[in-house]
């Protein structure tokens, strides 16, 4: 499966941080949620002596946000029956 140039953690990190700047970026943690498995990783960046850190949540699109996907929650539908 290949996946879109947009939707890689390259890209969301690049566009957060700014693509090209003088940042150094590591991931420092990774894991899975224990519900539905999707991927979430802490991206640490440096500038000089400053220091931040992003999450970045994997999406149902197989791209990457600082926004954390809902959660799926159970449906339940009533429709007419025909008599």
């Amino acid at each position: 499966m290949t996946r879109n140039k947009e939707k890689t953690l390259r890209c969301a990190v690049e566009k957060w941080l700014g693509a090209g700047s003088s940042i150094t970026a590591r991931v420092s943690a990774h894991g899975r949620s224990p519900v539905d498995r999707k991927r979430h990783v802490c991206v640490e960046a440096t500038r000089g002596a400053e220091r931040r850190a992003l999450f970045f949540f994997e999406q149902a699109d197989e791209g990457w946000s600082v926004i954390p996907p809902l959660r799926t929650q159970p449906e339940m539908r009533v429709e007419q029956l025909e008599s």
